[in-house]
């Protein structure tokens, strides 16, 4: 980018920060929804520069082309856009604009595997019967086994790696390196539903947590009714194929594990590789409209209670409520695989010495 890109654009940014019309709110919302806008479009550029038939994870770009879109994108929202002198609501409208091609895309793919890979099993557990309950789980041993024997090879992998050994160069701080603890959780979580199925094929190399005494790699801690688990274990097995089927279609999709930050419950990963400007999850729950929350008396009595934060008011003032939401079945038309917005966490407080409070 010329010098002069660079001072222009400052310039506009200066501009828009500093809006005297606009509160502090008012350009905190602005600025995030630059950020957004900013983002979708380079992912848009990005996939566009991928072959017909590629996903952008195929697409191997040196960092100088990726910076070269990253100026490309921020030059159509200045020049084409001219999002810097959007009005808030209009700039909401282009955020809308910009990314509902992905979750037009998101929504595609999870139909189609309800629909297509998994339609003869589209049913709720209660309603199977014992052949069905074998057929499902079979389809889905399939795809786990081999899944599970593709995770444990790349952990295997980045451990040579970080010893220096074998074909990797011995650096830690790789990316590869950095999602250890990932791949770790996940091998865990699919040998946690091999070992509940008796799958003997699976291979085994990581010690999973599956007893009272502490929760497993799914964030769950087993109860004591067994039909309560075996319910669990089976959402828990389809959630697993679910996402692989999803990211096989369009590179990623989420996945809901024991959180890699210590202390904080259930995390959310991506499993796949997901372009910078990617949607990797919906925000479920019920939504207030600011006009139903007047009532100071009724909005009090019933909002009291949030233990887990997870009552969120949005810039527009609508009130998501995701208390209710569930994480584990992802079955019915009020939820799907992406929808586990309400559960991801924040990052870990950095400490004094400059490092996370957490292992992830």
């Amino acid at each position: 980018m010329s010098g002069k890109g660079v001072l222009s654009r400052f310039r506009n940014v200066w501009k828009t920060l500093t809006k005297k019309s606009e509160s502090p709110r008012e350009s905190q919302e602005r600025s995030e929804l630059f950020k957004i806008a900013l983002a979708s479009t380079y992912r848009k550029l990005r996939m566009d520069a991928a072959s017909p038939g590629r996903k952008a994870s195929d697409l191997k770009l040196p960092r100088e082309q990726l910076s070269s879109l990253f100026d490309e994108a921020s030059t159509l929202l200045e020049e084409e856009v001219e999002a810097y002198d959007l009005p808030i609501r209009s700039l909401r409208l282009e955020v809308q604009k910009t990314i509902s091609p992905q979750v037009v895309e998101i929504l595609k793919a999870c139909r189609d595997i309800e629909h297509e890979d998994l339609s003869e099993f589209n049913m709720e557990l209660e309603e199977q019967n014992e052949k069905e309950s074998e057929e499902v789980v079979e389809f889905c041993k399939r795809h786990l086994l081999e899944e599970c024997n593709h995770v444990l090879e790349q952990t295997e992998n980045i451990k040579m790696m970080g010893n220096g050994s074998g074909n990797g160069n011995g650096n830690a701080n790789s990316s590869e390196a950095r999602q250890q603890p990932y791949f770790g959780q996940r091998l865990s979580a699919l040998q946690t539903i091999a070992s509940f199925y008796g799958w003997e094929e699976a291979e085994t190399d990581h010690n999973h947590v599956t007893s009272k005494d502490g929760g497993d790699a799914f964030g769950y801690y087993i109860n004591a009714d067994e039909e309560i688990n075996k319910a669990i274990r089976y959402y828990q097995m389809m959630n697993l194929t679910k996402a692989l089927l999803v990211r096989q279609n369009i590179g990623y999709a989420p996945l809901a594990l024991q959180s890699t930050i210590r202390k904080a419950g259930r995390g959310v990963f991506v499993d796949g590789f997901a372009s910078a400007g990617s949607v990797i999850s919906f925000f479920p729950g019920d939504v207030w409209p600011k006009e139903y929350l007047t009532n100071i008396d009724a909005v009090a009595k019933t909002f009291k209670d949030d233990p887990k934060h997870q009552l969120s008011i949005r810039y527009d003032d609508i009130l998501i409520d995701s208390r209710h939401s569930p994480y584990t079945v992802l079955d019915n038309d009020n939820s799907n695989l992406f929808a586990l917005g309400h559960i991801v966490n924040h990052p870990p407080k950095i400490t004094s010495n400059g490092d996370g409070d957490g292992d992830g």
